[in-house]
């Protein structure tokens, strides 16, 4: 009868280890869940503020000039997609909404993009992807050839201003995120970053990659030498 009981005993063990399992992994996944979706909506938090000041700066900066037909059309999308993006931060309850959010920037940068190249007398921006190693930098302006630490090399899309920054030799003004798992690059923070984005640099990197390449650049602080500490360089935010 004893030994009847254990293994019964045993059977019902063994055949609840799978449920406790599927029941663990569940709870992993709805942990990871929540952490992506508090570090992208802290992330994209920073981003409309930067956004804000950055329209703030474009007021200021045209105030001398009167804003009519296409000028005032892109600066009035730009300020709707900054209303829209403050009132879905707010609204946000998944990283879906969190990734709709990311959008709405965009729009909005590009349509900044578009006023800045009207007031300046320059050619139209085109509409691109957001710079990869900061999206508050605006729309891409050109692909380069970019190799990450540990990494191989490939094109990924940036602004001007990085572009030039590697052409002569500097590292870009790459922003850095706070996660739970430490200091990394935007570009591999989370999933509400575009699948696009991320799936240039998903290839051969792991978290003790990332931990290194934040590391390289915010040691670039005053002179864009990630082995001269002190260099001007990375963006924490």
């Amino acid at each position: 009868m004893i030994w009847t009981m254990l293994v019964v005993l045993l059977v019902l063990l063994v055949a609840a280890r799978p449920v406790r399992k599927a029941v663990q992994s569940r709870r992993e996944r709805a942990l990871d869940a929540a952490e992506a979706f508090r570090t992208g909506r802290k992330v994209m938090g920073e981003d409309i503020t930067v956004f804000g000041e950055q329209l703030a700066e474009l007021h200021v900066d045209t105030l001398t000039t009167a804003l009519e037909g296409p000028v005032l059309e892109d600066y009035q999308r730009a300020l709707e997609a900054y209303e829209r993006s403050k009132r879905l931060l707010q609204d946000a309850t998944s990283v879906a909404d969190v990734t709709e959010l990311s959008s709405v920037l965009a729009d909005g940068r590009f349509a900044r993009s578009c006023v800045l190249a009207r007031r300046d007398g320059e050619e139209l921006p085109q509409r691109r992807e957001q710079c990869f190693f900061n999206p508050q930098h605006g729309p891409a302006a050109t692909d380069v050839t970019w190799t990450p630490q540990g990494g191989v090399a490939r094109q990924v899309p940036v602004c001007r201003a990085d572009a030039n920054r590697l052409a002569n030799g500097q590292l870009p003004l790459v922003r850095i995120v706070a996660t739970a798992g430490g200091l990394v690059p935007w570009y591999v923070a989370g999933p509400w970053i575009h699948g696009a984005t991320r799936a240039h640099v998903s290839g051969g990197q792991t978290r003790h990659t990332d931990k290194h390449v934040a590391e390289a650049y915010l040691r670039q602080s005053s002179t864009g030498n990630p082995s001269n500490p002190g260099s001007a360089g990375g963006y924490f935010g």
